[in-house]
């Protein structure tokens, strides 16, 4: 899709495990820069089965910049779910796109296990 390609990974790992699995195939967790980005995450999401959230490269871990990519893509665009970002009970700063929510964002806690979105540009 526009350069980039994308890849499911099914496995549930936190958002650190999901990173470095990433980048062992020379890739990122998923940057989500614009419509395009949503509106290709979001079928691409709907149509799998077996997990019901995803993880993002979308972070806020040093908690002092805002939210950011881990790719290092522009954080401009927003596709939170309503009442989102919250930080609910504290120490949510990671990016999660459910599927039962129309893949909109949540923010949840890096240490629960998910599947993951990688995303490899300029292919």
């Amino acid at each position: 899709m526009g350069g980039s390609c994308y890849l499911i990974n099914h496995d549930k790992l936190t958002w650190e495990e999901a990173r470095e699995n990433c980048k062992d195939v020379d890739a990122d967790l998923a940057s989500i820069t614009g419509t395009n980005d949503q509106s290709y995450i979001t079928a691409l999401v709907k149509s799998m089965t077996g997990s019901s959230s995803y993880w993002t490269g979308g972070n806020d871990l040093d908690q002092e910049s805002g939210w950011k990519w881990s790719d290092g893509s522009p954080f401009a665009y927003f596709y939170w779910a309503d009442g989102e970002p919250n930080d609910a009970g504290g120490e949510e700063w990671c990016i999660e796109v459910e599927t039962g929510k129309d893949a909109k964002w949540n923010d949840h806690h890096c240490t629960e296990p998910r599947a993951s979105i990688c995303k490899k540009s300029g292919v």
